[in-house]
């Protein structure tokens, strides 16, 4: 049940047989920035995502800055974020060698030019419109 933009549940009040709406709890979003986002999975516009099975990769936002580790090389980057759209510019990564296999290509991708993102609940997607997009869960919050 909703009133007003709140969310209820119906409890039934045991021996009296009265239905009372009681507040449900509904989980906030966790932020954009501040929040270190693990690469989940990518694809392209009406496809099934393709779960990411490299090595740990992830990215956080800090301020007008961001970065994080591809799997293999660690990168840093220029954000301008305005609401659900962010501009990603000026990536630079450390080029060392990689036996396993990482996220370079999909962050090069996914980090370049301006891309909407959208959080729902612990869940990240980036997407830049029509053809790709990049879904990241909060691994864990970082100090701002």
């Amino acid at each position: 049940m909703t009133v007003r933009g709140a969310r209820f549940a119906v409890a039934l009040l045991v021996g009296v047989g009265v239905a009372v709406p009681v507040p449900v709890a509904s989980a906030a979003p966790v932020p954009l920035i501040g929040t270190q986002w693990r690469f989940e999975a990518s694809g392209f516009a009406r496809t099934a995502p393709v779960k990411y099975s490299g090595a740990p990769a992830f990215f956080s936002i800090k301020g007008a800055g961001g970065g994080g580790n591809d799997g293999c090389n660690v990168f840093g980057m220029t954000t301008a974020v305005r609401g659900e759209s962010v501009t990603f510019s000026g990536m630079v990564s450390t080029m060392r060698a990689c036996i396993r296999p990482g996220a370079s290509a999909q962050f090069r991708a996914a980090f370049a030019g301006e891309r909407t993102v959208r959080i729902t609940g612990d869940r990240l997607r980036v997407s830049d419109g029509a053809r790709g997009y990049w879904d990241f869960v909060a691994a864990a919050q970082s100090k701002r």
